[in-house]
């Protein structure tokens, strides 16, 4: 008889896994807070477009000038995250002590998403030790170094809400509540993830597809559950789309579509966002460039570069159609400098390919979740070029997915070893 305890013996016990949560999160931490202190850059001039907008709220409590020249106020980024990171700014200062700060922030975030893969899979069934196979797998899959450790961009926090956002969603459809309170919790959740990241829209939008089966029952009631979902959101988005309105002439989530459409398709384009010389073509780099965005108006200067792009789209269909593959290849198959590191994040997707099927056997409604957001989720990054940081809120499902097929390997191992 097997007198040894199984990982997953106490996987009903909330305080096992309250516990074993506790020990990844303050692990991941160590580990990601030990690199920043090991390879500091705080003295590194702040370059980024989401911290020069959080400097210009910290300093003037204004989204304002993202670019190396003063353009005024912005809608380049989403608001909530420079206004987080503005904050950071305003007690620790915009110096070393600021930047040590906003990494301490990012390791916190990005630490708690380890913690949040043993409780994903918990609740999708997979066990303890999948849940456990994972977090401390993701202590270690750093992809996206300056984004993970140094929080100069939202993507960590984004890719958090998108975890919380699928735990809800996996609630809801386990037990489907058309009410008046889910439907106004559900839409002022909705509303804060736009404002973090409009990326996280496309997802929601599918799990609120998924939900329609689920209303066929009583359409009435459903319809008014996802009318009064979808004001919320609205009303939430309302002060954002007023500001942009008044202060840039156009009610816009986002106004920088048109610049990276013009970045990702030209003639000395490629895949990757590092790949090409963009000195001469960005306004964050060009402070000639940036003096016209402030001469003419920042959305009026994204209508000029998107028109650019499009032209040069038309006439140039076969290098189109090659770049557009390259970003939908690169980022399911992430492009690496050191070939073992390339071919360890291809094995990645393929593993979780694999995890899939295994997660779709134990929990059909996770897996639906976790097809929706790999279907969703992508679609605007498809179209510009691929960055590391661009596919990190999902890089979760793809660590989950990896786990799930490592524990059912190890099951299977694990019998012939006794």
């Amino acid at each position: 008889m097997n007198v040894v305890p199984s990982v997953n013996a106490g996987v009903h016990d909330p305080r096992c896994i309250v516990k074993s949560m506790i020990i990844v999160f303050v692990m991941a931490f160590a580990a990601r807070f030990a690199l920043v202190l090991l390879l500091p850059d705080f003295d590194v001039p702040i370059r980024g477009e989401m911290e020069r907008v959080a400097i210009s709220w910290a300093s003037t409590g204004q989204l304002a000038n993202p670019y190396s020249t003063p353009t005024g106020p912005t809608a380049h980024v989403s608001p909530l995250y420079p206004v987080l990171l503005g904050s950071i700014y305003k007690l620790f200062g915009t110096g070393a002590g600021g930047h040590l700060a906003q990494a301490v922030f990012a390791c916190v975030i990005s630490a708690a998403r380890c913690a949040m893969l043993l409780l994903l899979a918990f609740l999708f069934g997979l066990g303890l030790r999948t849940g456990l196979i994972a977090g401390v797998f993701g202590m270690f899959y750093i992809t996206a170094f300056n984004t993970e450790l140094r929080g100069s961009w939202e993507a960590p926090l984004a890719g958090l809400f998108l975890m919380v956002l699928t735990l809800l969603a996996m609630r809801f459809s386990n037990a489907p509540v058309f009410g008046l309170r889910t439907a106004v919790a559900y839409g002022v959740f909705c509303g804060v993830g736009v404002l973090l990241s409009p990326t996280l829209a496309p997802p929601m939008a599918a799990f609120l597809a998924g939900t329609v089966p689920m209303g066929k029952r009583d359409w009435k009631r459903f319809a008014a559950w996802l009318s009064v979902l979808l004001g919320g959101a609205f009303l939430i988005l309302v002060p954002w789309l007023v500001r942009n309105q008044l202060v840039m002439g156009s009610p816009v989530l986002r106004s920088n579509f048109g610049l990276e459409l013009s970045l990702a398709y030209n003639e000395h384009a490629r895949a990757g966002a590092f790949d090409s010389d963009i000195t001469d073509t960005h306004p964050i780099l060009n402070p000639a460039i940036s003096r016209h965005v402030a001469q003419v108006g920042e959305l009026s200067f994204n209508r000029e570069r998107e028109t650019q792009a499009w032209t040069w789209i038309r006439h140039h269909p076969a290098a189109t159609f090659r770049l557009f593959s390259e970003h939908v290849l690169y980022f399911w198959f992430p492009p690496a400098r050191n070939a073992l590191l390339k071919v360890a994040l291809g094995i990645i997707t393929v593993t979780s390919i694999g995890g899939f099927l295994q997660l779709r056997s134990r929990n059909r409604h996770a897996s639906f979740l976790i097809v929706l957001i790999w279907m969703s989720f992508p679609l605007i990054y498809y179209v510009t070029y691929w960055s590391s940081r661009y596919r990190y809120p999902i890089e979760w499902t793809l660590v989950l997915c990896s786990a799930a097929l490592a524990d059912s390997i190890w099951q299977r191992i694990a019998p012939v070893r006794r």
